[in-house]
């Protein structure tokens, strides 16, 4: 299954900034590959919807806590 990505407002302005970043400190090649590997980790989201960041719960004080799943109806970071 592979699912049509949109691409928020705020993770629009929050990639523009850190490519920027990435220019300035260190070069257009590295903010080229910043760029591609941001756009082969989102390919790979669409294509494999499930594959959500695993999480394990060390600290005890955060053990109550439960992460929110990801809604697949909104497609929107």
């Amino acid at each position: 299954m592979s699912l049509a990505l949109q691409k928020a407002d705020a993770f629009l302005e929050d990639f523009a900034l850190q490519a920027l970043w990435y220019v300035r400190q260190a070069g257009d090649e590295v903010a080229l590959r910043f760029q591609q590997a941001v756009e082969s980790r989102l390919r790979l989201l669409c294509e494999q919807p499930g594959l959500d960041a695993f999480a394990v719960l060390i600290i005890p004080s955060c053990r109550g806590c439960a992460r929110l799943p990801w809604n697949a109806r909104s497609n929107k970071f």
